[in-house]
C-alpha cells in the first residue's frame, strides 16, 4: 500500500505544471534576457559618468579663470598687465608638473591658458550726462510759476533739459600720454580625456589704472 501511494504521488507531481523543475535551457534564456534588459541602464550610467566628468572640467576651468583674473586685478600693477605673464604661477593653484609656463595640469587634464590684452584708447571712453535745467527766478511772490517757468515748459524746453552732454576722457584728462583702461581676455583650452573633444572657454574683465588716479588725480 505504501509503495503504491508513493508512485501515485510522483505521478501527480509530474503531471502538475505548477510544480515542474526548471531546465538548464530556461536558466540560460533568463540570464540572456536579464543581460539585454540591463544594456540600456549601463549605457545611461556611462553617459552620466561622461557628463559628470565634462561638468567637473568646466567647473575647474571656471575656478582657474576666476583665480587668475582676480589676482591680475588685485595684485598686478596696471602697466605690468600684458600677454607675457606666466598665468599658471599667477593662478595660485597646485600644478602637477610645477613648471613655469601657461599650462596647468590637474587630475591628468592639461589646461592651456592664453591672455589677450586690449588697451582702450582715451578717446574711446565717453561720459554722458544731462545738464541741470535752468529755472528762471520768479518775477513775483505768486505761488503760481511764471509763464514758461512751470515744470511742463521746462521739460519740453530742449535748451534747458533735453540736450545731453557727452565728453571723451581724452578731452578732460591731464595725463595725455597715459591710458586708463585695459580689457583682459583669458582663454582656457583643454582636451576631454574621455571623449577626446577639444574644449575652450573665454573669460573677460576690465583692469583700470586706479593707482594713477589715486596718486596724481585724473
Amino acid at each position: 500500500m505504501v509503495i503504491s501511494k508513493n508512485k501515485k504521488s510522483r505521478q501527480c507531481l509530474i503531471n502538475n505544471p505548477g510544480h515542474r523543475a526548471v531546465s538548464m535551457t530556461e536558466i540560460i534564456v533568463g540570464i540572456a534576457l536579464f543581460m539585454l534588459a540591463s544594456i540600456p541602464s549601463f549605457g545611461y550610467l556611462m553617459n552620466s559618468v561622461k557628463q559628470t566628468a565634462a561638468t567637473d572640467m568646466e567647473n575647474t576651468a571656471g575656478i582657474i579663470a576666476s583665480s587668475v583674473l582676480d589676482r591680475i586685478l588685485d595684485n598686478i600693477e596696471y602697466d605690468a598687465v600684458d600677454d607675457t605673464l606666466k598665468l599658471d604661477q599667477i593662478s595660485g593653484m597646485p600644478d602637477d608638473d610645477g613648471s613655469d609656463n601657461n599650462e596647468l595640469k590637474i587630475k591628468a587634464c592639461v589646461y592651456k591658458l592664453s591672455l589677450e590684452i586690449k588697451t582702450i584708447p582715451n578717446d574711446k571712453i565717453e561720459f554722458g550726462y544731462r545738464k541741470t535745467p535752468y529755472i528762471k527766478r520768479q518775477s513775483s511772490e505768486s505761488e503760481i510759476a511764471d509763464t514758461g517757468n512751470d515744470i511742463k515748459s521746462i521739460k519740453n524746453d530742449a535748451k534747458r533739459w533735453n540736450t545731453p552732454v557727452k565728453l571723451k576722457l581724452s578731452q578732460i584728462t591731464k595725463h595725455k600720454d597715459k591710458t586708463f583702461l585695459k580689457e583682459v581676455i583669458l582663454s582656457v583650452n583643454w582636451k576631454d580625456p574621455v571623449t577626446g573633444r577639444d574644449r575652450s572657454e573665454k573669460f573677460v574683465t576690465m583692469k583700470a589704472n586706479l593707482s594713477l588716479v589715486e596718486q596724481h588725480g585724473g
